[in-house]
């Protein structure tokens, strides 16, 4: 394969793998440290069922089978939308 080749796939792959948060207008630095440590936590302290044993589960939920770690980046990742932030 050549490298041509591979260099899009690479950059599509990291693409998909972005941690980077856009700050909505006028939120400086340390208001995004604040609203980040209390996404973190609530999405740390929420409760999660254990997905094999949860009796009465809705088969259409879209977050059904996924990790607890999944879900709990899922809860941050809704908290942070919810201030305001886009994922880049």
């Amino acid at each position: 394969m050549s490298r041509w080749a591979v260099t899009p796939m690479l950059a599509f792959l990291l693409a998909g793998c972005s941690n980077v948060w856009v700050r909505p207008p006028g939120v400086d630095e340390a208001q995004f440290k604040q609203d980040d440590a209390a996404c973190r936590a609530a999405a740390f302290y929420s409760p999660i069922a254990p997905q094999s044993t949860f009796v009465g589960a809705d088969p259409y939920d879209p977050n059904r089978g996924l990790s607890d770690v999944a879900l709990r980046n899922h809860i941050r990742e809704a908290c942070m939308e919810e201030k305001g932030y886009k994922r880049r």
